[in-house]
């Protein structure tokens, strides 16, 4: 029951007293909690116990623990193979040791030194594709041979260059190879890289593009005969890695698949029951008959590979024996090939005329239809005729340097024995300048007596 107003209760008074009497007392010490005052014992009821609780973290820390000193162990083994530098393994090393202990070796105010391109290796260690975001950006020149207009075109590019070679051949070690474009910010699509090992002149890698050039002017000719199964060379440019003193290397598409060395340059031609390593197909022994013929007899493209009918690495024989690098055995080659060449199917359906006695049935059949030509195309471009002369452009000499790809002594037929395969004529030595002195002496005694 409410009160009337102005009238008092015992309630109020009694509430107020009793407050008045608890703050009146001395507060109460609370003792601090310590850990191992908990109890940790486990409460019925609850989904987790304490105690399960620190002993998970526990076996956390020490899985932790042992991942990180399989990453050392890891790291020491890539140093040990040659696969780091003793630099990296220190800053890697150093890396992982802060995680373990939560600390950072990086002061406040110092900036780290930048790091340096590692030289490549010469060791071939077979393995896929790179993980290209731990390798460092490049600057690169690369120059193009344009197959219609023969000249050279040069541009400025950023790629990141794999240390490790993947594959070998007889001269070159083949290296993956992004390429991120002029500015460095495109995806970077996958090429190869390939490196001469040992001493060789610039002259080499030109020869070589020029070379993959002709053979896919030949490649098109080909293909507009409308065989069964068409043939594909590769892209091919050169690249001057600016970071890595000018080293110069050649750059073709990357072929993803089983790579296949179908003939050589001197005869060979694969086993017709192989599938793997080297085998003997209807259609590369056609396109080089095919070559022969077409050219009118004057070159012929030999040294077949590649994946499936996607070629690369050729090499070029000429009647002349001129041209196209130190593969060039000119009618000797020309004479190899055609002593192992066994016509098949493509070259009747070609309407190649049967070289010798030898016939290869099986393989790729000869399509129903006829071919749409009435006889072998012949070549009319300048690209047979003005073969390894394109390399006296003045972006060559710009992008090489003039004293080593563009002077007379190394572009001439007569003096260049890279380049076309002939021993360089000896020095003269001061007994045959004297004897041609008294030669001379004779001729003009005899030239006065008369």
């Amino acid at each position: 029951m409410l009160p009337a107003t102005g009238e008092r209760t015992n309630e109020g008074k009694s509430y107020n007293s009793h407050v008045l009497a608890m703050s009146s007392r001395p507060l109460a010490v609370v003792p601090e909690v310590r850990d191992e005052d908990i109890d940790t014992t486990v409460v019925p009821g609850l989904p987790i116990a304490v105690h399960r609780i620190e002993r998970d973290d526990k076996s956390v820390d020490k899985q932790q623990k042992n991942s990180h000193f399989e990453k050392l162990n890891t790291l020491k083994l890539l140093m040990d193979t040659g696969h780091l530098s003793e630099e990296e393994y220190m800053e890697r090393k150093t890396q992982i040791i802060n995680e373990m202990t939560g600390t950072s070796s990086q002061r406040p105010g110092v900036q780290r030194k930048p790091k340096s391109l590692q030289p490549i290796m010469k060791t071939v260690v077979p393995h896929n594709p790179p993980d290209f975001s731990h390798l460092l950006k490049e600057r690169a020149e690369k120059l193009s041979f344009d197959a219609d207009t023969l000249e050279w075109n040069s541009c400025h590019t950023i790629v990141k260059l794999d240390l490790v070679p993947f594959a070998t051949g007889q001269l070159r070690n083949a290296y993956y190879l992004q390429d991120l474009g002029t500015n460095g910010d495109n995806d970077g699509k996958l090429y190869v890289a390939k490196v001469i090992m040992g001493a060789a002149e610039p002259s080499a890698y030109l020869c070589d593009v020029e070379m993959q050039a002709v053979c896919a002017y030949y490649a098109k000719l080909y293909n507009e005969h409308e065989p069964p199964l068409k043939v594909k060379y590769a892209s091919s440019w050169l690249l001057k890695l600016r970071d890595r003193q000018d080293l110069v290397c050649s750059v073709e598409e990357y072929l993803p698949g089983e790579y296949v060395k179908y003939s050589n340059n001197n005869g060979f031609v694969g086993k017709e029951t192989s599938t793997t390593e080297e085998r003997e197909r209807n259609t590369p022994q056609a396109f080089s008959h095919f070559t022969f013929v077409s050219s009118d007899f004057r070159l012929m493209v030999v040294d077949i590979q590649g994946v499936n009918d996607s070629y690369t690495d050729p090499q070029i024989h000429t009647a002349d024996g001129r041209g196209f690098g130190s593969g060039n055995l000119g009618t000797h080659g020309m004479e190899k090939f055609l002593e192992s060449h066994r016509c098949n199917e493509v070259c009747r359906w070609l309407g190649l005329r049967t070289l010798n006695e030898q016939f290869k049935p099986g393989g790729t059949a000869a399509p129903l239809y006829r071919m749409p030509l009435a006889a072998i195309k012949k070549s009319t471009s300048r690209i047979t005729e003005e073969r390894n002369s394109f390399s006296r452009s003045v972006t060559v000499s710009e992008v090489l340097g003039t004293t080593t790809v563009t002077s007379a002594s190394l572009l001439t037929n007569e003096s260049t024995p890279f380049l076309y395969g002939r021993p360089p004529e000896p020095p003269q030595t001061l007994g045959s300048l004297l004897w041609k002195c008294l030669q001379s002496m004779c001729c003009c005694l005899g030239g006065d007596a008369a």
